[in-house]
């Protein structure tokens, strides 16, 4: 009876910790690359495949490891550009004031009592057009796979 106490003992103390990695996730955009024209730009596209509203984060980070603060549109997030619905897509497009390149980190959490192991697809797209130079590259996140 004893072993049984401390069993379960164990066992409630260990519960936690599991659910605690449990319905979030992150991602990385590896790359993004964007000037001061209309059509120098990165979009990542990213689509909630879940049955649940999460939370997203979209990090950008400039060549020297600083976060960018303008030039940043959400497009189809709710909350305040912090939330992509159950079963919808949204992109956020880097076009800033100067011209410039980094990475991103793209982090989702469950809302409320939602336990999603995966929630998100994404890619990025980067443009560039001008009288002299045509460029678009796919860039698949995680491999295309959910995360």
């Amino acid at each position: 009876m004893k072993n049984l106490k401390k069993l379960q003992l164990i066992v409630l103390l260990l519960l936690p910790a599991c659910f605690a990695t449990a319905g979030t996730g992150k991602a990385i955009v590896p790359f993004w690359n964007a000037g001061t024209t209309i059509y120098h730009q990165t979009d990542i596209y990213i689509t909630n495949i879940s049955n649940n509203d999460v939370e997203v984060t979209v990090t950008i980070y400039k060549k020297d490891g600083t976060a960018l603060t303008s030039g940043v549109t959400y497009v189809n997030f709710s909350a305040s550009d912090t939330k992509i619905l159950a079963r919808n897509s949204g992109y956020v497009r880097i076009n800033p004031t100067t011209s410039g390149f980094g990475f991103a980190i793209i982090e989702w959490n469950n809302t409320g009592s939602d336990d999603n192991t995966v929630a998100l697809t994404a890619y990025a797209m980067f443009l560039k057009f001008n009288a002299t130079v045509e460029g678009v590259a796919a860039i698949p996140i995680n491999q295309g796979l959910p995360f």
